[in-house]
């Protein structure tokens, strides 16, 4: 039976954990016995992700491994091994992971792949070693075989892709841009690389867009080391020129890559969309695109944050979907979605005086976590602070609603009278099945909204509704207005005036109403746990598994987006404490279903930035602060001790901290 390249990868990284693990291992361990590791690097250990990779290793896969060995190189390795084997270890670390993610590797990346596997496992005189070098060996007779049909393969590939290229432009001019993308998709081959996908994307920025040569850019240089596929502007007629100040931004991938929704390579092409759109010189992006020519999908950025507003569209499936039973219905189709992103990208920017702000829902479907704490100190530090975006005599605008009716905390924290304000909220709701904007004339929702000012700060409430806060209100509530998704209607109205609007929600999904219109009005969750309080993981958890797929269902438009649990009221505490917590973790992960995992440990932990738990930390300046008294006045809260606990959740919304 012959072995294929990915099993012959496969058998040679097995051979990699049975030669390294116990060197590997054994001269941690003794490092650590001994106290030989620097306080850095155990913290490092301690606080790993996907997973801690101590005190308990003995499970560690190959990638494991090599990351216990890069954080504990200079500490174990650096004196018994070369600079050449610390090399082959990153290199061999880069090759799983492209393996693991299902890339393409050639077969020349194979053969390296074995070879450097060969030479690490020869320098500790692994038994493992011939093993590997009988793989190389039948590698070197796979790339003997390639050589000799290569030229008629890239002649024949070379061509295939001219008559595409050629096909489509020669038509251009007369077709729409449907019809031209819609070419290219039925003519699609796997020899196709990301020079077509480039091709498909001067058409929908050109053809489908209408932007001229000199208002998009290839290759734009966002930063260092940093550069995106295509830049563009609809507003400088010469932006080609200067480069200054891009709108969009593309990632192209080629039509073969693998973009499935929250798949490794989805992940990986959203987050390195999102490092070009918050790089130094994307100060004014305001939307980016992931794009395959099969898949296609649009985002949003509003200072730091960046989420998706279109879910990711198969262009691919319209070519087999029964419901479309014309070739021309299906560049109707293409043509329709091709319309939309032209109004959202350039139609709707231009028409507004300012873009819209951003709906955060503070969430989790357990109580007693802090939500409403996490909500009123937030909307102050927002309100207070100040970026490229807004100077002195511009301060964001923020409004904050109590969606928990039947607590009120957040609206009692303001100093707010429920029977004033009862009755209002309801009547914003119920015409938001009819058109919003003339509900807002007709009940004037100046007088719906509580305005808090003090010290220069001002921060609107829609005041929790008493009329909404028994059992039968919430049925009558849910049979009136649950598929017409009402609050999320109402505060894309509000987010036309706010910079942002921060909802508090109530627990219970399940059986609460309103923690299901909370979850769906979202742009972006903010969900929050209680340190120690093991269920409000699990909790977080099943938002994860369930309850996000069944909201994004329901919207249809990509959201909300998940900005990752955020831990309150952590203490310091001893390693020992922290261990417990990233094993409980990582126990939820271990056990879901593999495609889900990446998913999860996202969720868990600051995927992109690799730094571990995202922490609140315990002060008693934020327990026991005045607002909590209902008969002394509220506390400022941007004193120095709140903006040092929030930095970190503020600077991932606004890109400020520490």
């Amino acid at each position: 039976m012959v072995t294929s390249n990915h099993e012959r990868v496969g058998n040679a990284l097995r051979l990699l954990k049975e030669g390294l693990g116990p060197f590997v291992k054994r001269e941690v361990q003794t490092a650590w016995d001994r106290q030989r590791l620097s306080k850095e690097t155990r913290e490092k250990l301690l606080n790993s992700t996907p997973r801690p990779l101590w005190p308990t290793p003995n499970d560690l896969d190959v990638a494991g491994l090599f990351r216990l060995m890069k954080i504990t190189w200079n500490d174990c390795f650096r004196s018994k091994l070369g600079q050449t084997e610390c090399n082959l270890v990153y290199e061999l670390s880069d090759y799983r992971n492209k393996w693991a993610h299902q890339e393409n590797l050639s077969s020349d990346d194979i053969y390296r792949l074995l070879d450097s596997s060969e030479r690490l496992l020869g320098t500790l005189s692994a038994p493992q070693t011939e093993a590997v070098k009988q793989l190389r060996s039948e590698q070197l007779l796979v790339l003997a075989e390639e050589q000799n049909e290569s030229k008629g393969r890239k002649k024949a590939s070379s061509a295939m892709e001219n008559v595409a290229i050629k096909y489509t432009t020669a038509e251009q001019d007369s077709a729409s841009a449907g019809e031209s993308l819609l070419r290219i998709l039925e003519g699609l081959e796997k020899s196709h690389g990301e020079e077509l996908t480039t091709h498909a994307a001067e058409i929908l920025l050109k053809q489908g867009l209408g932007l001229t040569d000199r208002q998009i850019s290839k290759e734009f240089k966002c930063g260092a080391r940093q550069k995106a596929d295509f830049a563009a502007s609809y507003i400088n007629e010469e932006f080609d020129l200067n480069r200054k100040c891009p709108k969009i931004l593309l990632e192209l991938k080629s039509p073969n890559s693998n973009l499935h929704f929250h798949s490794g390579t989805y992940f990986k092409t959203v987050d390195q969309l999102k490092r070009y759109m918050n790089s130094i010189k994307c100060h004014d992006v305001e939307h980016g695109i992931i794009f395959n020519i099969r898949q296609i999908q649009l985002f949003r950025k509003h200072e730091k944050l960046i989420y998706p507003v279109t879910s990711l569209v198969n262009l691919q499936n319209l070519i087999g979907d029964d419901r479309l039973k014309t070739r021309e219905d299906k560049i109707k189709r293409v043509n329709e979605i091709i319309a939309y992103l032209k109004k959202v990208l350039i139609e709707e920017p231009k028409a507004q005086e300012r873009s819209r702000g951003t709906i955060i829902t503070v969430w989790n479907n357990k109580g007693g976590v802090g939500k409403t704490t996490v909500t009123f100190f937030l909307s102050f530090l927002l309100s207070n602070s100040t970026s490229y975006h807004y100077d002195k005599e511009r301060r964001r605008k923020i409004l904050v609603i109590d969606f928990d009716h039947n607590q009120a905390d957040l609206t009692n924290n303001f100093k707010c009278s429920l029977e004033e304000y009862s009755g209002k909220m309801l009547r914003l709701l119920e015409n938001t099945n009819d058109t919003i904007s003339k509900s807002f004339d007709q009940f004037k929702l100046k007088e719906s909204i509580f305005c808090y000012m003090k010290d220069n700060v001002s921060i609107d409430l829609l005041a929790a509704d008493t009329s909404l806060c028994d059992e039968k209100s919430g049925m009558i509530y849910g049979e009136r207005f649950a598929d017409n998704l009402s609050l999320r209607r109402l505060c894309l109205e509000l987010v036309k005036n706010y910079d942002y609007v921060i909802i508090d929600a109530p627990p219970n999904y399940q059986q609460n109403i309103y923690a299901r219109e909370a979850l769906n009005a979202a742009d972006c969750l903010l969900p929050i746990a209680l340190w120690g309080d093991y269920n409000s993981f699990k909790n977080y958890y099943s938002v994860i598994y369930d309850l996000l797929p069944r909201s994004r269902d329901i919207r249809k438009d990509g959201g909300p987006e998940n900005l990752g649990l955020w831990i309150n009221r952590c203490k310091l505490v001893e390693e020992a404490t922290m261990v417990r917590t990233l094993l409980h973790i990582n126990g939820f992960i271990d056990n879901a279903e593999e495609e889900k995992q990446e998913e999860l440990s996202r969720a868990f932990f600051s995927g992109q930035t690799n730094k571990g738990l995202r922490l609140i930390k315990e002060s008693t300046h934020i327990r026991n602060a005045n607002y909590l008294d209902a008969q002394r006045p509220i506390r400022i809260p941007w004193q120095k001790r709140p903006q040092d606990i929030y930095a970190d959740l503020l600077a991932s919304i606004i890109g400020e901290g520490k």
